[in-house]
């Protein structure tokens, strides 16, 4: 964290992004001036707009305790050279979409290859992720033959 916000931030400046920040990388981040203590809500939240919430963690654990109880279960991501810890991850976090060392933008329809992304669902039934006009229809399977058994 103390290398690697510091380089988020002289990124996030650039296009003035709201930090949310925890007790921890609030303390790392005290100089940028578009930062905010962060609230227990900012965690779950979708701004929708340039800000972010940031919370240090202090182990993999503690990390996927956080996922658990804030994400969308839509797309989660882990930045690491810990090729175990990455496996471990892709293995262990619920969601749609989980990512190693790669954006959650690729959570699209079209950057799936579905067509034009008709919406998005984070339940585990049917259409999970993002989807496209192929899972708002049902399917109806035809059946022929001439006397087969399994």
């Amino acid at each position: 964290a103390t290398q690697f916000l510091p380089l988020l931030a002289e990124r996030f400046l650039k296009h003035k992004v709201e930090i949310h920040a925890d007790g921890k990388s609030f303390s790392l981040l005290k100089k940028y001036p578009y930062l905010v203590k962060a609230s227990q809500e900012d965690f779950g939240k979708e701004f929708l707009s340039l800000k972010c919430s940031i919370k240090v963690v202090n182990n993999f654990e503690e990390a996927i305790e956080h996922i658990q109880n804030y994400s969308t279960k839509h797309s989660e991501a882990i930045v690491s050279e810990n090729k175990d810890l990455c496996e471990r991850f892709m293995t262990e976090v619920d969601a749609a979409a989980v990512y190693a060392n790669a954006s959650t933008r690729f959570t699209d329809g079209e950057e799936f290859g579905l067509g034009a992304e008709c919406g998005i669902s984070t339940q585990k039934l049917h259409a999970r992720g993002p989807f496209a006009l192929e899972k708002l229809v049902c399917e109806k399977w035809l059946v022929t033959g001439d006397g087969q058994i399994r």
